[in-house]
């Protein structure tokens, strides 16, 4: 299972959802929406920061619920 965190620096929830991800050992590449101009205009919604998993968006924002439910898939 691949999973990209689309990310921007200056986005708090981006540094919380890195920060929940690495303490639950998930391991991950992060995309810094600001350095990949195609991704940045390939992405349909622009709310950061999103999960994907095998090139397909699943999360949106920082949703605890929903990253918890991704990591149970995980493990």
């Amino acid at each position: 299972m691949k999973i990209r965190l689309i990310t921007s620096p200056s986005c708090p929830y981006c540094s919380a959802m890195k920060k929940y991800l690495n303490s639950n050992n998930v391991e991950f590449e992060e995309i810094n929406i600001l350095e990949d101009d195609e991704l940045r205009d390939s992405l349909s919604n622009l709310t950061l920061p999103q999960v994907e998993v095998d090139g397909k968006i699943t999360i949106v924002g920082f949703n605890k619920t929903s990253v918890d439910e991704l990591i149970k898939h995980i493990n």
